[in-house]
């Protein structure tokens, strides 16, 4: 069982799409989970978001709920 410390959810609009970021902390690690990731041309966008709020380039699992 995961016991959660401090945990956000973060909705970004990438136009088309919407992509859900959930960074969390667990025994002192950082944990960044990306649902969805927009379109190829939103790549910049979710990566700097990432660096930039979370102090991390690292996503430890990405879930796709589409195929598109």
């Amino acid at each position: 069982m995961v016991c959660l410390n401090q945990y956000e959810i973060d909705v970004l609009n990438v136009g088309a799409a919407d992509v859900i970021l959930i960074h969390y902390l667990d025994e002192d690690k950082d944990h960044v989970i990306l649902v969805d990731c927009g379109n190829y041309e939103n790549g910049w966008k979710v990566s700097d978001f990432i660096n930039e709020k979370y102090h991390t380039v690292d996503v430890d699992l990405a879930i796709c709920t589409h195929c598109d």
